[in-house]
C-alpha cells in the first residue's frame, strides 16, 4: 500500500511540474509585440470543390481589422492594414497599450466588408473571416516577437454570394 501512494505522489509531483511548464511555454517570452498574419483569398463557385476551396485567387487591398479588448471586454486597441499583391496581411501588436496588457487570445480578428478587388468583393465566413477569429496557438515563436498565422480567410464574387 505504501509503495501505491509513493506512486500517486511521485506521478502528482511530475503532472504539477509538467503543468507548469505548459503554462510556461505560452507566455509571451518577453517580447514587445506579437504579430498577426492573414491571407486574404477569392472563391471561384463556378469551379469544382477543390479548387473553390482550396484554391483561390490572392486578394490585393482587401483589409484586415484587429479589435483587442481588456480583461472586461471593453476594445482598447484597434487596427487594420491591406493585404500585399500576393493577398497576405501582416498586423504588429504591442503587448502593452495605453496602460492596458493586450493578450493575443483577447483579440479578433476579421475582414473589412467591401475591400476585395472589384469583381471579389463579398465577404465569406469561410474560416471566420466575416465574423472574427481570435488566435489561440502561436505559429512561430521567435525571441523577439510572436506570430499568430490565421486564415486563409475569403471573399466571393456577388453571383457566389449566399444569402443569410
Amino acid at each position: 500500500m505504501a509503495r501505491i501512494l509513493a506512486l500517486v505522489a511521485v506521478a502528482m509531483v511530475m503532472m504539477v511540474g509538467l503543468l507548469s511548464n505548459v503554462e510556461a511555454g505560452w507566455s509571451n517570452h518577453d517580447a514587445s509585440e506579437f504579430t498577426i498574419t492573414v491571407t486574404c483569398l477569392c472563391q471561384d463557385c463556378s469551379k469544382g470543390y477543390n479548387q473553390w476551396a482550396y484554391a483561390g485567387t490572392p486578394v490585393s487591398g482587401c483589409k484586415i481589422d484587429v479589435t483587442c479588448m481588456d480583461s472586461n471586454g471593453r476594445p482598447v486597441y484597434h487596427s487594420n492594414d491591406e493585404a500585399d499583391d500576393q493577398g497576405k496581411c501582416t498586423l504588429t501588436i504591442p503587448y502593452s497599450y495605453n496602460g492596458f496588457a493586450l493578450k493575443a487570445e483577447d483579440c479578433i480578428a476579421r475582414l473589412v466588408p467591401d475591400s476585395g478587388s472589384s469583381g471579389c468583393n463579398l465577404p465569406t465566413n469561410f474560416n471566420g473571416g466575416k465574423d472574427g477569429v481570435c488566435p489561440v496557438h502561436p505559429t512561430n515563436v521567435y525571441p523577439d516577437n510572436i506570430e499568430y498565422v490565421l486564415g486563409p480567410f475569403f471573399f466571393t464574387t456577388p453571383q457566389c454570394d449566399v444569402p443569410q
